[in-house]
């Protein structure tokens, strides 16, 4: 959603689009702030358990979706799960067996890890793994594309580089992003308390 309302005001350039990101993140956190002294929780009732269990399902589908190129090296064009999903399936004979072999091993690991040690922070340990695998064995030389060098030290906090006009543009998309932030944190929520048998007051989180 970020990337759909800057693209047009950043114009490619890749510094003005950060600034334009940080810029909409403080005016989202500033609402929801707003938003919590103005005891807006109420607005989580209109989010009932058959929205709850859709928007779950369909956040799944796309997630996987838009991953399958990554872990396959199958290359996706398009725009949209639709399109994704298409492009996918008609270039499935071009994917990379060694990006393959490696997805599945790390996904098996990851299953392993959740049935049999539950409590164990599986993803971690399986980004570590990835991370020693290809410090050790150097997989990119086998066709397996990887993240490339990380950059070291911690970013500088800094204003963003906007002008009044940006930040006028940046207000109704904001309000935007705030809803689709709200909903997404209070259904998320209720999907992993429903897991436990607890239930998740909105209403007293925002007052």
């Amino acid at each position: 959603m970020t990337a759909v309302l800057l693209m047009p005001l950043a114009a490619g350039e890749p510094a003005r689009y950060a600034s334009l990101a940080a810029a909409l993140a403080i005016l989202v956190g500033g609402l929801c702030l707003l938003g919590r002294l103005a005891r807006l929780g109420f607005l989580a009732d209109l989010l009932s358990k058959p929205v709850l269990v859709g928007y779950m399902a369909g956040v799944a589908v796309i997630m996987i979706v838009s991953q399958l190129s990554k872990v396959t090296g199958v290359p996706v064009e398009g725009d949209g799960f639709l399109p994704e999903a298409a492009s996918f399936l008609s270039n499935l004979g071009r994917a990379q067996l060694p990006t393959l072999a490696l997805s599945v091993a790390l996904l098996v690991l990851l299953l392993l890890v959740s049935w049999r040690a539950p409590r164990a922070p599986g993803p971690l340990i399986v980004v570590v793994l990835g991370a020693l695998v290809v410090a050790l064995f150097s997989p990119q030389d086998h066709g397996i594309q990887v993240v490339g060098p990380v950059p070291l030290g911690l970013p500088v906090p800094a204003v963003p580089d906007v002008s009044a006009t940006d930040l006028a543009a940046l207000t109704l998309p904001a309000f935007g992003s705030t809803i689709v932030a709200y909903t997404d944190n209070v259904l998320a929520a209720r999907a992993f308390a429903d897991r436990s048998g607890k239930s998740v007051d909105a209403k007293a989180a925002s007052s």
